[in-house]
């Protein structure tokens, strides 16, 4: 996971942890990057690989925001995933990307 304040990049490099459960088709995200962190669960689109929430928090230290996330899943299985998140506004104090596998 790699997290941008707004106008400052290229950002904080960090780390993230990602379950799906294809059965419920929901998700969870757990990621953290340069003292922000970001958690959020939503939909998963199974028959499509993608997966999305607006239910998302990014903290920094004290303070809250609320966010958007989207996302792909990759390969044969899902083996892997990328995504974008932001806070929510027109103008976003936090953007983040993220790439994975399993």
């Amino acid at each position: 996971m790699t997290t941008s304040s707004n106008g400052s990049a290229p950002g904080a490099i960090g780390s993230f942890s990602m379950t799906a459960n294809f059965g419920q088709e929901t998700f969870s995200y757990n990621g953290s990057s340069g003292g922000i962190s970001v958690s959020g669960s939503g939909v998963l689109d199974t028959a499509n690989g993608r997966y999305a929430t607006s239910g998302l928090s990014v903290n920094n230290g004290s303070t809250n925001y609320s966010g958007t996330m989207h996302g792909l899943l990759h390969g044969n299985g899902a083996q892997a995933t990328s995504g974008i998140f932001h806070t929510s506004g027109s103008s976003p104090a936090y953007t983040g990307s993220f790439v994975g596998s399993r």
